[in-house]
């Protein structure tokens, strides 16, 4: 398994979106307590169904990246985007269209682009204000603080002091 260390050394430069997903997501999910041999699975790119009037950021047909669960039940999403190619303030567009969306309706929303991961509340007034940003570099150091709120042990007890 990928160690912190390792993904707060990890280079994206030049790296695609996939490879964000699969080599630093992916490993990132699993230190969360998310993953196979868990009671913690992932939804991986869940369609979603746009009904009239659309809410949409330019798309018709929408995915969420990563819908982790505890228990069954989506607690959040991760919107990953391609190392520091793609616009923050659209991803962050696009990952609130999904976690809004009915068919998810989450109270987190995580956008990545590999050099910086953001937790957002989509239950705010600020929505759009993060509740943590954390440089990639800093997440061995910083995982306690993106544990708390997202660890598939204390995102239900998270969300439940926060309502």
């Amino acid at each position: 398994m990928t160690s912190l260390s390792q993904l707060a050394r990890y280079r994206f430069a030049g790296k695609s979106e996939q490879a964000v997903r699969e080599e630093w997501i992916a490993p990132l999910l699993v230190h969360l307590g998310y993953g196979v041999e868990t009671l913690n699975s992932i939804r991986y790119e869940k369609p979603l169904r746009l009904a009239k009037p659309f809410r949409t950021i330019g798309r018709r047909r929408v995915q969420v990246d990563y819908l982790p669960t505890v228990l069954g039940r989506g607690l959040w999403i991760i919107e990953a985007k391609a190392a520091e190619r793609e616009d923050w303030d659209e991803a962050l567009l696009q990952a609130w269209l999904y976690a809004t969306h009915p068919e998810v309706d989450v109270p987190f929303m995580v956008v990545t682009d590999g050099s910086r991961i953001a937790v957002y509340d989509t239950q705010n007034v600020d929505w759009d204000k993060s509740v943590m940003d954390i440089e990639a570099s800093q997440i061995a150091r910083r995982f306690r603080g993106i544990s708390g709120d997202l660890d598939a042990a204390q995102a239900t007890r998270a969300i439940r002091s926060q309502r």
